[in-house]
């Protein structure tokens, strides 16, 4: 999945929203984990 997010990267620029909601989301995991 992250191999896949980084290619899809390189090839759009404008994925890059995605890579931002990527670590949001592992954000919300490490949260819920302390909790």
């Amino acid at each position: 999945m992250m191999q896949e997010l980084r290619i899809g990267q390189t090839d759009h620029p404008q994925n890059l929203w995605l890579m931002e909601l990527f670590s949001q989301m592992q954000r919300l995991m490490l949260l819920s984990v302390i909790h």
